[in-house]
């Protein structure tokens, strides 16, 4: 089980009254906000202030490790961020092609109806012995065939379509990852 950082846990990159000064812990959280590029010395440039205080300040508030800490924990929340949303994107694929598999297995029943009403309408029309010797058993074994062959790929899309439904249940997309909770 993962676990995050709860946000009433004191982080390394937070105010440390140990090491901090107002004026000290604001100069840090400037330099932290440069982000990876960041230098004491940009700081000191941002603070116009000497770069002497800003490297004292640096080295007793232990900066350097803090810095390093907070980077981490931005790196593991954009990595679980992403994660998730490359989750919901899976999601979307799969429910898509469920639902172009439901689509194609109801077209592909109407097929297999419309060639079976094709094939009671001859059968009908053919109800007599004289019309009956007219019709060619291969034209309504044909039909026939068409009809069958429809209804089991209709089937077959309509069994995977909901075979897929299930696969979702189970994976349970539907929970989000709390980045700020103790555990994902």
């Amino acid at each position: 089980m993962t676990h995050l950082l709860s946000s009433s846990e004191h982080q390394p990159w937070d105010f440390d009254p140990r090491t901090d000064t107002k004026k000290s812990y604001e100069a840090f959280v400037i330099f932290r906000d440069l982000g990876k590029t960041r230098t004491l010395e940009a700081a000191a440039k941002i603070l116009s202030n000497s770069p002497h205080y800003i490297r004292r300040w640096s080295a007793a508030g232990g900066w350097m490790e803090r810095v390093l800490a907070y980077d981490l924990y931005l790196e593991k929340k954009e990595r679980e961020i992403t994660e998730q949303i490359q989750l919901q994107e899976h999601r979307q694929k799969i429910t898509k092609y469920r639902q172009t598999l439901e689509t194609l297995g109801w077209e592909n029943f109407e097929v297999a109806s419309q060639c079976l009403n094709i094939c009671k309408q001859s059968l009908e029309r053919y109800s007599t012995p004289e019309a009956l010797a007219k019709i060619r058993p291969l034209d309504v074994r044909a039909i026939a065939s068409s009809g069958a062959t429809a209804s089991e790929i209709g089937s077959r899309f309509l069994n995977d379509a909901l075979a897929i439904e299930k696969l979702l249940e189970s994976l349970n997309f539907e929970e989000t990852i709390d980045v700020e909770s103790e555990t994902v």
